[in-house]
């Protein structure tokens, strides 16, 4: 098959890009910006509220172990989700279900309810922002069938466009924690805010009911999964273990002004930083590019603990936590044959979860215990992820070095429905900065 790789355009070629994602596209992304009008919720306010409750370390420490248990939930049992109620059901039901999370958590105070509200709202979100993401790539491809040149570029449009407007949400609702905002205030317009986007999803996004894309993570055939891809995700394990320690260690070390400063900082930082960071990390080898950024991760979470700087040293955190969420799953996406992508989708959500899981359990009590010894911990953890992704530099290699893996190859001709959605969003923008770097 002929392939057709895209030049970068002009601001008249992306205007025309814009004409160009459809109806069906344009109203998706609509949902995705009203969800995440104030959804920074997961990362900032659990650990806040939790001990705003009285529920203290250990309360706090429950319940970021329940919402990372719920979210690999959802994200393993999402493609299942979506195949039984179609995108339409699976992103209103799931938006219903985060603010029905959300609205819980502005209400009860004790530990184990708090906990069952993380881990509903921590599997409702995983399971909306999956069936916005087919329904997303869906559109697509029926919009633009044919068209191997300008359905690429509109690809690439289309998911950056759904990665900002996430981001752009955590930046929003960042700044309006930074000004102080009463939690309970900030967990109830939370509350409604899905709910408005619930009610969007179920008016916008298309009726048809689209089986989940292939790449949607899958518990079926899990055992057949190759021991290499096994390694590759717990290689990445102690990264994620870090960089947890953001938003779970951190919270416990800093007083409450500077912890929301700090999620002010890394949300910019996230909204900034990926606009040069494609480009940049497609210059060096991949396994050269997740050490160091697994390194500034790991260097600035220790120094923020240390010097209790919520300012510079957050700068150098937030670079390489953008680095390692855009380059860990476009690895994992492109080592994996096409029938057997939602396997390894799967088989990387499982260890995340559950390297989240101990991350935000064993964090909080750490810092409280010592900061020294917490420092101490992340850097540790960072040699061994530097030392063992350096191990497995073969198979970051062949999966930053090939398109994603359709049977066409989904960055570099037209795919039909079935085929369009087995990239990431971020998967999808690294393969490409990577295909125009070596053009």
């Amino acid at each position: 098959m002929t392939t057709t790789r895209h030049k970068p355009a002009g601001p008249d070629a992306v205007r025309s890009r814009r004409r160009g994602l459809g109806a069906a596209v344009r109203r998706v992304l609509a949902v995705v910006a009203i969800a995440r009008a104030a959804q920074f919720i997961e990362a900032v306010l659990f650990p806040l509220v939790a001990v705003h409750h009285g529920a203290g370390t250990a309360g706090a420490a429950v319940v970021l172990l329940a919402l990372a248990v719920g979210t690999t939930a959802g994200s393993l049992l999402g493609g299942s989700t979506i195949d039984r109620l179609g995108t339409r059901i699976a992103a209103s039901s799931g938006l219903a279900l985060a603010a029905a999370g959300a609205a819980t958590l502005s209400i009860v105070e004790q530990t184990v309810p708090l906990a069952g509200a993380a881990a509903l709202y921590g599997m409702a979100t995983a399971t909306w922002r999956l069936a916005l993401e087919a329904a997303t790539a869906h559109g697509l491809a029926a919009g633009r069938a044919g068209d191997e040149g300008g359905d690429q570029a509109l690809r690439e449009h289309a998911f950056g466009a759904f990665v900002w407007l996430v981001n752009a949400g955590a930046l929003a609702s960042a700044i309006v924690l930074a000004t102080g905002l009463d939690l309970r205030t900030a967990v109830l317009a939370q509350a409604i805010s899905t709910a408005i986007a619930a009610v969007a999803a179920a008016a916008l996004v298309p009726a048809r009911a689209f089986a989940a894309p292939r790449s949607a993570p899958t518990t079926r055939g899990l055992a057949a999964v190759p021991a290499r891809v096994w390694l590759l995700a717990l290689a990445f394990a102690p990264f994620t273990v870090v960089m947890f320690q953001a938003f779970a260690g951190l919270a416990e070390i800093f007083d409450d002004a500077d912890y929301r400063l700090m999620v002010l900082v890394n949300a910019a930082t996230l909204v900034a930083f990926p606009l040069v960071l494609w480009r940049a990390v497609a210059r060096v080898p991949g396994a050269v590019a997740l050490g160091a950024a697994g390194a500034l991760q790991g260097g600035g979470i220790a120094a923020a603990a240390l010097l209790r700087d919520p300012l510079v040293t957050t700068l150098a955190w937030s670079a390489g936590e953008a680095t390692l969420i855009s380059l860990m799953p476009a690895v994992v996406t492109g080592i994996a044959p096409h029938a057997a992508t939602g396997r390894y989708r799967a088989a990387f959500a499982a260890v995340q979860g559950a390297a989240a899981a101990v991350a935000t359990f064993a964090g909080p009590l750490l810092a409280a215990r010592s900061v020294a010894a917490f420092a101490a911990a992340v850097i540790l953890l960072t040699v061994v992820g530097v030392v063992a992704v350096a191990r497995r530099a073969a198979s970051v290699a062949a999966g930053l070095s090939h398109p994603v893996a359709c049977p066409c190859g989904a960055l570099s001709c037209s795919c039909d429905a079935q085929h369009i959605a087995c990239a990431l969003p971020s998967s999808v923008l690294v393969h490409a900065a990577r295909a125009g770097a070596r053009a």
